[in-house]
């Protein structure tokens, strides 16, 4: 018995190494593809992102243009004004949502980091060049020019957009202000997308705005704001950008979405007393069955969840019960008299349910002593 108890662990213990692994394998991959579109994409097509990535392009551009530097200081200076916006976002995220979303979003972020700076300074990786740049000696060249930005900047929304959608979905963030715009949404009940998308665009209009009047001083040029600056290619091209990415990451990985999970196991009651044990801030049904083959009584454990939580509840149920059928259904709303919302979990979410579990039994130890 202890030798069939030892190797059900070994396995349990091997299919959760297994899944971290390819959890990570995934990730990784991901994140290389959010430095190429860094690199290669975004600020080839000299466009601005959202949040903390948004600002800090505005600053190195704003830089370079000032010093005349070219686009390699851009990517020092951008990833320098980067990191120190992210120390404060940090210490914000490890004291929010704990050291593994922290973990995880710190891994994102060095490993986008090594890759960008490999992208800048590879003799050969740093030629790549997606669309080759436009001649300004072309008598077509603002049309050329305008057209290059474009494309470059859908491109990189579709590779941004599905980079940290993934990233999303596997629990981890590439910090900047993301932490932050999930705890305003959680607190104050907003669309902070949008919120978020106008504060993009105002940023990128006046990062580009300096940038561009910079540029135009020192060339002695005369710039109208409406139509070469507002109305202009890089402006727009933030745009689409920003636009295609918040699109995109919206449909990977909505928070909106809710899922009715069904796990089918004989280790019910052990799954229900993990759940109970952890404080899990969701509350679960429990549903006897009987197997029709096996004529086993088996348990449905039932729990609505979100799509940041079914990972989590999933592998609750498979450390313990690596043979139990999980079904997970998507449902349409949640009907109820009490205030439900869909959150990811906080350390105020675990704090809360610890102090309510203890009133709980010490008022149930009450009641059964009388």
């Amino acid at each position: 018995m202890n030798e069939l108890f030892v190797a059900t662990k070994a396995n349990i213990n091997k299919v959760t190494k297994n899944k971290k692994i390819k959890g990570i394998f995934i990730i990784t991959l991901a994140a290389i593809a959010l430095a190429f579109a860094v690199n290669l994409l975004v600020i080839e097509a000299g466009i601005i992102s959202a949040g903390a990535a948004g600002i800090a392009q505005g600053i190195s551009y704003t830089i370079t243009a000032i010093t005349g530097q070219n686009k390699e200081f851009t990517i020092i200076y951008y990833w320098i004004i980067n990191l120190l916006i992210n120390i404060p976002i940090i210490f914000f995220t490890y004291r929010i949502y704990g050291k593994k979303l922290l973990g995880y979003s710190l891994y994102v972020f060095f490993v986008t980091l090594a890759v960008s700076f490999s992208i800048t300074y590879i003799p050969v990786v740093n030629e790549i060049e997606i669309i080759p740049v436009i001649d300004e000696a072309n008598p077509n060249y603002e049309l050329l020019n305008t057209f290059r930005t474009f494309i470059l900047a859908f491109m990189a929304g579709i590779v941004y957009g599905v980079s940290l959608g993934i990233i999303f979905t596997k629990g981890a963030t590439s910090l900047g202000l993301d932490p932050i715009v999930r705890y305003l949404s959680r607190e104050k009940r907003l669309n902070i997308a949008k919120v978020l998308f106008f504060i993009s665009i105002v940023n990128s209009i006046i990062w580009l705005s300096v940038q561009s009047y910079i540029v135009a001083n020192q060339n002695n040029e005369s710039i109208n704001f409406i139509t070469d600056v507002l109305f202009g290619p890089y402006i727009i091209g933030s745009v689409i950008f920003i636009s295609l990415y918040s699109f995109i990451v919206s449909k990977i990985y909505s928070t909106k979405k809710i899922f009715l999970l069904e796990i089918n196991s004989e280790k019910y009651k052990r799954i229900s007393d993990k759940l109970n044990q952890i404080n899990y801030h969701r509350g679960h049904t429990i549903e006897a069955v009987i197997g029709g083959f096996s004529k086993k009584t088996r348990g449905i454990l039932k729990i609505i969840v979100n799509i940041e939580e079914i990972d989590d509840v999933i592998n609750i149920a498979e450390n313990i019960d690596t043979n139990c059928f999980i079904y997970a259904t998507q449902i349409a709303r949640v009907q109820t008299t009490k205030i439900v919302y869909w959150n990811p979990i906080t350390h105020e979410d675990i704090d809360h349910k610890k102090r309510y579990s203890k009133e709980h039994y010490i008022n149930k130890d009450k009641k059964d002593k009388k």
